[in-house]
C-alpha cells in the first residue's frame, strides 16, 4: 500500500478537518495517509507566538490576518518572511 503525506497546520479547526477529510478520501482509494501536524514540528518559541497572533487577531483584527495572509500566500517578499519560512 502506498503511503501519503498530509501535512496541515493546528491553527484554526479548519486546516485539521480538511487534512482528516482528505486522509479518509485517500484510504478509501487504497492509499495509506499519514497525517502530519506542521505545528509539532516547529521551535516552541515560534509556534506559541503564531498561534496566540493567530487567535487574537481572528477575534480582534481579522483584517489583519487576512493581509498576513495575503502576503504570505505568495513567493516571500521580504527577509523576515523568508526567515519565518525556512526556520519553519
Amino acid at each position: 500500500m502506498s503511503r501519503i503525506l498530509i501535512a496541515h497546520a493546528t491553527v484554526g479547526g479548519g486546516h485539521t478537518t480538511a487534512a482528516q477529510a482528505l486522509a479518509e478520501a485517500c484510504a478509501r482509494r487504497g492509499l495509506a495517509p499519514v497525517l502530519c501536524d506542521y505545528d509539532e514540528l516547529i521551535p516552541a518559541w515560534q509556534r506559541g507566538p503564531v498561534q496566540a497572533l493567530y487567535r487574537w487577531s481572528l477575534g480582534h483584527a481579522p483584517a489583519l490576518w487576512r493581509a498576513y495572509y495575503r502576503h504570505t500566500n505568495r513567493p516571500a517578499a521580504i527577509a523576515a518572511t523568508r526567515l519565518l519560512a525556512r526556520t519553519g
